[in-house]
């Protein structure tokens, strides 16, 4: 069959969409295997491990890196990613993050695509500055509850 993109965008619902569907497949792919690998995890040791196995699983993954690949080093190039809720609510089921706190899992799509943007210089110190900054900010200490998804009250 042969037709144009135009044709084809007209009956898909427009390139947005098509790249929107695209991205969703990739998306739960890595995220179901994330899923699988830190199912036994809780608390910062889920995020921590979430995180690691998120940035394996885009790297590894064909479409996760050809994405990645194709938009610029910069914050605009990212934009799509930072700002789309599935990915948001992608990355705070995955986290174990429960109770609707959008920040958390922003924040967390917003590491993701740093380190993978701008990786460390090799895979211990990248593995260092997830535990290092990532598993305090998720820790008990912290005063973050992953089941509630807030800063204690308490706490204040």
């Amino acid at each position: 069959m042969h037709c144009s993109r135009a044709t084809i965008y007209r009956y898909a619902g427009g390139k947005a969409k098509i790249r929107d569907v695209v991205i969703a497949r990739a998306a739960a792919r890595i995220v179901e295997s994330v899923r699988a690998q830190a199912e036994s995890l809780t608390g910062a040791e889920r995020v921590v491990a979430s995180v690691e196995f998120a940035l394996a699983g885009v790297r590894s993954d064909p479409l996760g890196r050809h994405l990645v690949g194709s938009f610029p080093k910069s914050a605009n190039g990212a934009e799509w990613f930072v700002g789309s809720q599935l990915v948001a609510n992608f990355a705070a089921d995955l986290a174990g993050i429960t109770g609707g706190d959008h920040q958390a899992g922003g924040w967390l799509v917003r590491v993701v695509l740093s380190l993978i943007l701008w990786p460390a210089e090799d895979e211990e110190i990248e593995r260092q500055l997830v535990h290092r900054f990532i598993g305090p900010a998720f820790g008990h200490e912290s005063g973050f509850d992953a089941n509630n998804s807030r800063v204690a009250e308490a706490a204040s």
